[in-house]
Formats: C-alpha cells, structure tokens, sequence
C-alpha cells in the first residue's frame, strides 16, 4: 500500500472511512484512496496517477453517497461507496489511470468527467 501524506478522511457511514493519501513524489504524484471500516479493516484500495503524471488533490466535495475531487488535469474524479461489493471484470469499466486489485467484486465506483 502507498501513500505517504494523508490529505483527507471522510465517515461515509457509521464506522466507515474513505482515506485520501498522496505519495508526495514530484512529477509522478499519484492518490490512493482506502476504504476502511472499524470492524473489517480495509475494504478497498484504488491507486490513481501513472507515469509522468502530476497532480495537486483539491476541492473534494462530499455529498450523500458521492465523493468528488480535482486530482490530476482538469478532470473531476466521483467516487460512490456501495453498502456491498457489486460484480465488476478485472481491467474494464475504470478510467484511464485508475489501478486495483483484480478481483470481481468493487464496492467504490470510480468516474471522471472534465471539468
């Protein structure tokens, strides 16, 4: 797991966490964001950033079940927390840039759209 400055901690339920960290990297900064509850530990990890790619974390926005924030380019990235993993294929349905384990379940649900 990366990240080495934590730049935000959102409850997104009752004993549920969203963890923003950067790795403070010049010139290939990249994010990881950590979905952690108190009785499970961590649910989820998704690194975003790639190579040559940097980034400024800014303007999060929180609202009902949506996470949004600037990251890298003028791209807005959201982020919907699921109460359970819902069925995804490994390596399709992500935006460019975005990293995660491979399995067939996600429970954050990662979009962009320009901003």
């Amino acid at each position: 797991m990366s990240g080495k400055i934590l730049e935000a901690a959102v409850e997104v339920s009752a004993g549920r966490y969203v963890l923003f960290l950067t790795d403070d990297v010049i010139y290939e900064e990249s994010l990881t964001v950590i979905l952690c509850s108190l009785t499970a530990g961590i649910e989820e990890i998704i690194t975003l950033g790639g190579a040559y790619s940097s980034g400024l974390f800014q303007q999060l926005i929180i609202s009902d079940n949506r996470l949004s924030f600037r990251f890298i380019g003028d791209a807005i990235w959201h982020i919907e927390i699921e109460n359970r993993p819902r069925f995804k294929l490994p390596f399709l349905g992500d935006p460019k840039g975005v990293k995660r384990k491979n399995r067939l379940g996600k429970i954050m649900n990662i979009t962009t759209t320009q901003g």
